[in-house]
């Protein structure tokens, strides 16, 4: 624990440069910044869009139990405090995440008057839940998901460090295996299963709904959702065998990061005419393929498709949720790599709610074979399984109204 602050301590110059320069938020990164209401916060972090959509629903939930509760949001990326903030809630106050310092910590739980703090999925800061130990304030990992890798790395480091684990109220983990890990390294209280994905909550429309939906043709438009590089030549490799089938096929390619843009550009431009969504550049009926390369408006693009391929699947990278964009009506296609969704996938491709392939060929004969309302049709029975949550927010209330003690 020790090397571990000193690690930090020394970083943390480089990591406030780095916030000035790319990012902004300097108050928020060094704690300064102070509510807007005075009173009890519960503090919540979320690295990114996706932990902090798969989270909204939750946060509803504790904010209907209690009338007078207030939530501090942090996360690492500013597309995901500024969604926060489009929420308009004015009893949720978002702000970039602090560098992992403890009197940083402190301050924040004196000036928040933080009385629980929820972790979402995996974002574990030493310094910040020692000193939250420290405190007697409860910590709550939600959607807690912990891969057989990190977990042996965890195992490798020094006790002190792997303690922490010790310190958790509960883990409410988003499968089994997650569970069994976290019990491993010492976790005291671990609920059943709960994956929060599964909660998805379908958003109103887009600002650009109306506007985007007239100029793509039912049943012929294809999400490429989230992909990874090495996985956008598969789905163009399929894409053409669909335009040679039919040109009225569309896809829309939307890459998990979207400062890959270039990349993925020089994959389109030397084979498809492509508009690209950050620059407003609106598709023609000869245009093949939209890029969607922004942050924070994948709902847009579910809406206006028939069929996602959800990607990080076709990479060893875990696959991504499967439940958003049937929430929306679309089939959807998958690779074989979703250790991230085993159970999930796995229910799904039983009853035809999901397909998994492993080629452009496959994927391209499926797609044309399709049926996306059928596949959600489906779906439907794995998808309301998750509809009763209130035992679960029973549980999530129990643990974060226990009263701290004040921080030091």
């Amino acid at each position: 624990m020790l090397i571990y602050r000193a690690v930090i301590t020394f970083a943390a110059p480089f990591i406030l440069l780095h916030a000035i320069l790319k990012m902004g938020g300097v108050t928020a990164r060094l704690g300064f910044v102070r509510p807007a209401q005075r009173g009890a916060h519960i503090w919540v972090h979320a690295a990114s869009n996706g932990e902090i959509t798969s989270a909204k629903a939750t946060l509803q939930a504790l904010l209907r139990r209690d009338p007078s509760r207030k939530i501090l949001i942090t996360t690492n990326q500013i597309t995901a405090r500024d969604m926060i903030r489009s929420w308009g809630n004015d009893r949720i106050e978002a702000h970039l995440a602090p560098i992992d310092l403890r009197w940083i910590t402190n301050m924040i739980l004196r000036n928040w008057s933080i009385c629980a703090h929820i972790i979402v999925e995996n974002e574990i800061w030493p310094n910040r839940l020692s000193v939250l130990s420290y405190a007697q304030i409860p910590v709550v990992i939600i959607g807690a998901r912990l891969s057989a890798r990190s977990a042996a790395r965890w195992q490798k480091l020094p006790s002190s460090l792997c303690n922490i684990y010790r310190t958790l109220s509960l883990v409410s983990p988003q499968d089994r295996d997650s569970g069994a890990r976290f019990k491993a390294l010492g976790a005291p209280n671990t609920s059943a299963p709960n994956n929060l994905k599964e909660h998805y909550q379908r958003p109103a429309p887009h600002a650009d709904f109306s506007e985007f939906a007239q100029l793509y043709q039912a049943p012929f438009t294809v999400l490429g959702a989230s992909t990874h590089a090495g996985e956008e030549k598969l789905i163009l490799d399929a894409f053409d065998i669909l335009h040679a089938e039919d040109p009225r096929w569309h896809l829309i390619l939307a890459p998990r990061h979207p400062k890959r843009r270039d990349e993925v550009l020089s994959l389109i431009g030397q084979r498809f005419s492509v508009a690209q969504y950050s620059n407003r550049t609106r598709r023609t009926n000869t245009t093949q393929i939209t890029l969607a390369d922004t942050m924070g408006d994948m709902a847009l693009w579910y809406d206006i498709a028939d069929i996602c391929v959800v990607a990080g699947s076709f990479q060893p990278v875990g696959g991504h949720t499967p439940f958003e964009p049937l929430s929306h009506g679309c089939g959807v296609f998958h690779g074989p790599h979703v250790s991230n969704f085993n159970e999930s996938y796995g229910a799904l491709n039983a009853v035809g709610g999901a397909k998994m392939v492993r080629s452009a060929e496959d994927l391209a004969h499926e797609i044309l074979t399709c049926r996306p309302d059928v596949m959600c049709d489906a779906a439907a029975p794995v998808l309301g399984r998750a509809q009763d949550q209130e035992p679960f927010y029973t549980e999530l209330e129990a643990h974060v109204t226990r009263a701290p003690r004040a921080a030091s």
